[in-house]
């Protein structure tokens, strides 16, 4: 019998919170929250104010109005020391040439519970332990920092955001420079920790395929500073994510989950299939030949069925059948 899970805890409440600096106000009227145990994606273009709205609720700097709460307590409640107990930030970045180890950076996250001679008890070395292991460091400890690949790198800041022993860990842009096998990592990583652990992570990130794939929720903020959030897959249904990445030469397939480019302007071909993996790769090659899978009244629009060893191309002329995508994409070049 399957049972019904406990309600999560809301971690993080913002309530028409308003971001920005003195003289330029970046978002308004934002509301939204994240649970414990769960990692969201905060996604958007490029200028819409992501970076803003994490050092908001990191530091309170960029908050304009509004109520943030962090575990049922207003943050600007919380001293800024104590708040360092309540939030880690992983930025995206760290200086190649910084002179730490990989243990010796990690364990930098436990300075906000070091007294003042700032020597390390066997309980912080333990939980600096720790925060290697569930970022698959183990070996690692003694490496120079300047000797790991991206990738490395940036679980090491992880770990080290971890061994801070915060319940919200926010990430800015984790992934760029990264290359696809590290960035699928990462976000393995992620929620791996967060059902382990109850951490929750909140990450700004380009990432819309893996975000849906791999994230509990996403937070999607637009140009104007609105933002909606929810699962990923009620986002999409409600048309939130192509609104977001439907420009001129881009377009949001529903059906792959991922932002395509669009070479020239698409041209409408009616694709009848069952939904089968060779749908999925027929679908790809059309979106890469500048085609989109819509249903018109024009007469003239062409026609694909995809058959058990065949696809039967059908015009408003004629009809014939073609045995491999090379074939068919001969057709529609």
């Amino acid at each position: 019998m399957i049972q019904r899970n406990q309600t999560k805890i809301d971690l993080l409440v913002l309530e028409s919170l308003s971001t920005g600096y003195p003289h330029h106000t970046v978002s308004q009227n934002l509301s939204a929250r994240l649970e414990e145990g769960t990692v969201t994606a905060l996604i958007g273009t490029n200028g819409c104010g992501k970076s803003t709205l994490l050092e908001a609720i990191a530091f309170g700097n960029t908050r304009k109005e509004g109520k943030i709460t962090l575990a049922g307590e207003p943050i600007e409640k919380i001293k800024l020391n104590q708040r360092a107990k309540f939030i880690s930030i992983v930025r995206s970045q760290l200086e190649r040439s910084i002179q730490l180890t990989v243990e010796e950076l990690v364990a930098l996250g436990r300075s906000p519970y070091l007294n003042t001679l700032g020597k390390l008890s066997s309980r912080d070395r333990d939980i600096v332990r720790k925060s290697l292991l569930d970022c698959k460091l183990k070996g690692y400890e003694k490496r120079m920092i300047s000797t790991l690949s991206d990738g490395e790198r940036q679980r090491a800041l992880i770990a080290m955001a971890l061994a801070q022993e915060t319940p919200l860990v926010l990430l800015d842009e984790p992934t760029s420079h990264l290359d696809l096998s590290f960035r699928i990592e990462l976000f393995l990583l992620l929620r791996e920790i967060a059902q382990k652990s109850q951490r929750t992570f909140l990450l700004a990130t380009h990432e819309i395929s893996l975000a849906m794939q791999w994230c509990d929720a996403l937070w999607i903020l637009d140009q104007e500073g609105n933002l909606s959030t929810g699962l990923p897959e009620e986002l999409a249904l409600q048309g939130k994510i192509a609104t977001l990445f439907e420009k001129e030469d881009f377009h949001f397939d529903p059906y792959t989950g991922q932002v395509e480019l669009l070479q020239r302007k698409p041209r409408a071909i009616n694709l009848i299939g069952d939904g089968s993996e060779k749908e999925l790769w027929t679908r790809r090659l059309l979106t890469r030949l500048g085609y989109i899978a819509q249903k018109t009244s024009d007469p003239e629009q062409y026609t694909i069925e995809i058959l058990p060893n065949s696809w039967h191309f059908i015009t408003s002329q004629s009809s014939f059948e073609v045995k491999t995508l090379s074939e068919l994409q001969a057709i529609l070049r």
